[in-house]
């Protein structure tokens, strides 16, 4: 089974970005609530969507899907 990640494109994690899902449409209900709450001349962070691999040790590692 895929888990996705939330990454931001500047690689920095914060509240939304290092989120592991289940699924990409519970991540993107994620991203999509957070660009509805920015005003169109508000500067945020761009964040993206990608499939997570586990480590050996457990730890989930954001990849970009292939």
């Amino acid at each position: 089974m895929r888990s996705y990640g939330i990454c931001r494109d500047d690689g920095i994690s914060d509240g939304i970005a290092g989120q592991v899902f289940d699924s990409y449409d519970a991540a993107y209900a994620v991203v999509e609530r957070y660009y509805a709450d920015m005003c169109c001349s508000e500067d945020g962070e761009y964040y993206r969507i990608v499939v997570a691999s586990e480590e050996l040790l457990g730890a989930p590692h954001l990849t970009p899907p292939p």
